[in-house]
């Protein structure tokens, strides 16, 4: 992540995408429940 720090905003989109997918990893381990809930209130 060391050139992304001169385009702001190409840096906060793959954090952001990043982040989804650490989260949707990490969340359907911990408790599954909820990250279908979130999936379903997506749709």
């Amino acid at each position: 992540m060391g050139n992304d720090a001169d385009r702001p905003g190409e840096a906060g989109r793959r954090t952001g995408r990043e982040w989804a997918r650490q989260a949707e990893v990490g969340l359907a381990d911990a408790n599954q429940p909820i990250r279908w809930t979130f999936q379903r209130q997506q749709r």
